[in-house]
């Protein structure tokens, strides 16, 4: 039987589901606004809050801050069309985006969208078992498009696509149950780091699995460096430093010691600013060793005898590599650390290893947010470098690398 509850003027039921159905005057005369709520009748408070989602979509048009309505999909394409990122990450963008259209977000309009629309793709995604921060990046991305869609896309006139919207809850404890209704609990999954015998274990096992020793340099570079692996994997010749602030050559035992890397070409440095990649003796060798190879990477794919390569080896020949932990070789090496399945270590975890064995080789904590890349650091080195600062920098390296006596690491836990 229908539902004969007589409903607000404005608010239509269709099922369960409460729509807006009004004609206003705007700015740019009639504009008729037809559109979810995202509110249900049989949820409690769910016409009230119909009636206040109307009442603010009216004042919107009213005052023209918003011409017409722009869909998920239609700030989507646009998004996808103009973003200059890697094709890795924009590959990870549009699987973002099929699954939320797979529960018929995709005609909705970016500014309506709210946790009530995002609740089924929630509740679904934990009954799944995905991981809490896959759930509130898929949110922090609606409402990264819900912000292009008010400040950055506008219409041919200079009108913004939308009004200035209201950001979805992200998912956290204190969020989930109360706005998604739904059960958190913090990923398991904790940060690992190796000792010197692990680290000897998985280097052994990516040169045994991976003939060339391209896998093992990257994998020991990141434990010397703690480059990021997209800042490594792309890592040019041309951000080699070679004069300071001041123009002035760089000493003998600094050169080939410091590349400056440009986080707008990265595109995943989460400092959001340029910073400095200081290496230490075994990462210098790692780098010269590559000199000559290639005119624009440092780590490009360059075996002796590619004849020899088979399957998908081949198609990596003269590239950077995109990802490694997702190749077999790393799989296979990483298996024989014997972690159980919920610590298995991930590439980055290589990162936070060089990071801990700085901490325990006195390294000062200033130091190593420059090292590290860190957003907060409040080191100079980011805006000002000089000889004395990377000299103390390039020190600071090298009291952890593997050829030097090696400080005793205590790794509780494991």
């Amino acid at each position: 039987m229908a539902n004969t509850r007589k409903l607000p003027r404005g608010i239509r039921a269709k099922g369960n589901m409460l729509y807006i159905q009004k004609v206003v005057t705007t700015i740019y005369g009639k504009e008729r606004l037809s559109e979810s709520t995202g509110f249900r009748l049989d949820e409690k408070g769910g016409v009230e809050k119909a009636v206040q989602f109307l009442h603010q979509r009216v004042q919107e048009s009213e005052e023209g801050r918003l011409k017409s309505k722009k869909t998920i999909k239609d700030v989507a394409a646009k998004f996808l069309e103009e973003a200059k990122l890697k094709e890795r990450t924009l590959n990870d963008y549009v699987g973002v985006l099929k699954t939320v259209m797979n529960y018929g977000l995709g005609n909705i309009d970016i500014v309506s969208l709210n946790s009530t629309h995002m609740k089924p793709y929630v509740v679904d995604m934990v009954e799944k078992g995905r991981k809490n921060r896959t759930i509130d990046k898929t949110l922090a991305f609606l409402n990264s498009l819900k912000n292009l869609a008010a400040q950055e896309y506008k219409y041919s006139d200079g009108t913004p696509w939308a009004s200035q919207p209201n950001p979805l809850p992200r998912f956290n404890e204190r969020k989930a149950k109360r706005v998604y209704g739904v059960d958190y609990h913090e990923d398991q999954r904790e940060s690992v780091v190796l000792s010197w015998g692990k680290q000897n274990i998985l280097l052994d096992g990516l040169l045994e699995f991976e003939v060339t020793g391209f896998y093992h340099d990257l994998a020991l570079f990141a434990l010397n460096t703690g480059a990021r692996y997209s800042e490594m994997a792309f890592l040019r010749w041309d951000e080699e430093v070679t004069v300071d602030a001041e123009g002035s050559p760089l000493p003998e035992q600094m050169k080939g010691r410091v590349f400056h890397i440009d986080h707008k070409r990265i595109g995943s440095n989460k400092g959001g600013r340029y910073r400095y990649l200081c290496l230490n003796d075994t990462a210098k060798r790692l780098v010269d060793k590559r000199r000559g190879n290639d005119s624009k990477y440092v780590f490009i794919y360059t075996p002796t005898t590619p004849e020899s390569l088979v399957g998908s080896f081949r198609s990596l020949v003269n590239k950077p590599l995109d990802q490694l932990s997702n190749k077999a070789a790393w799989k296979k090496a990483r298996a024989r650390l014997g972690y159980a399945k919920d610590r298995q270590i991930a590439f980055h975890h290589l990162r936070h290893t060089f990071s801990t064995r700085l901490r325990d080789a006195g390294v000062q904590e200033l130091d190593i947010d420059d090292l590290m890349g860190h957003k907060n650091g409040k080191g100079n080195i980011r805006r000002r470098y000089s000889h004395a600062n990377l000299v103390k920098l390039v020190e600071g390296v090298n009291t952890i690398d593997s050829t030097r006596i090696k400080p005793k690491l205590f790794v509780v836990g494991q």
